[in-house]
């Protein structure tokens, strides 16, 4: 049985994560000819104050994209 993990940031809703786990599900049954009950698909999710970008906190990187797109 095949497990998937997804690491996301939090934020998706339970409707994202379903169709996000479909995706994943049938892609794995038409490339390695599996039953989707064979298939398991995990999501951790990750506070973006623990997430890292080259050593930046998301949420800084966050703040900056955000600043950036207001200037002109």
């Amino acid at each position: 049985m095949p497990v998937v993990q997804v690491e996301l940031l939090t934020g998706r809703s339970n409707e994202q994560k379903e169709a996000i786990a479909k995706g994943i599900t049938q892609v794995m049954c038409d490339a390695a000819g599996l039953t989707p009950e064979s298939i398991w698909v995990i999501f951790n999710e990750i506070p973006p104050e623990d997430f890292y970008i080259a050593a930046e906190n998301f949420v800084t990187i966050r703040k900056k994209r955000a600043a950036a797109a207001k200037s002109p």
